[in-house]
């Protein structure tokens, strides 16, 4: 009987060890996420400064949209972007999803930062300042 039982507790341990491998392995193939998120998913490593309706990339005479919110982490991530690609004459038109909720249904937007072109073409999320221009340059 003694040995029935140690034979059930090694098979215990192998299984133990063998799903304590597995998982290590997979957490190693996970995409690494942004160096600080909170639990709604926004960064934390930006500067907490609301977008205001007056930041000099905005331009409501632009023929590409950004749906943004305020205090939204990734808007203000995205925001030292647009302002360096204001420099370089780039411009979008202010759609503050914040204050007005309509928008979010009106033009089909599930999250912010989101950029529309005038002919409907959607760049969704946070984008580096090449992805960006491209778009933009695009969308002229």
């Amino acid at each position: 009987m003694e040995n029935k039982n140690w034979g059930v507790g090694l098979i215990v341990l192998v299984l133990l060890i063998a799903i304590s491998v597995w998982g290590f392995s997979k957490s190693q193939s996970l995409p690494k996420l942004p160096s600080k998120t909170v639990a709604s998913g926004e960064p934390t490593d930006v500067a907490s400064k609301p977008i205001s309706d007056n930041e000099v990339y905005f331009d409501n005479n632009a023929s590409v949209m950004e749906f943004y919110q305020p205090n939204c982490g990734w808007c203000q991530k995205e925001s030292p972007i647009l302002e360096n690609l204001a420099k370089q004459g780039y411009k979008v038109k202010p759609m503050n999803a914040a204050a007005d909720q309509t928008l979010w249904q009106k033009y089909n937007v599930s999250g912010t930062p989101t950029f529309i072109a005038a002919n409907g073409d959607k760049l969704e999320g946070y984008q580096t300042e090449d992805q960006l221009k491209k778009f933009l340059d695009a969308h002229k």
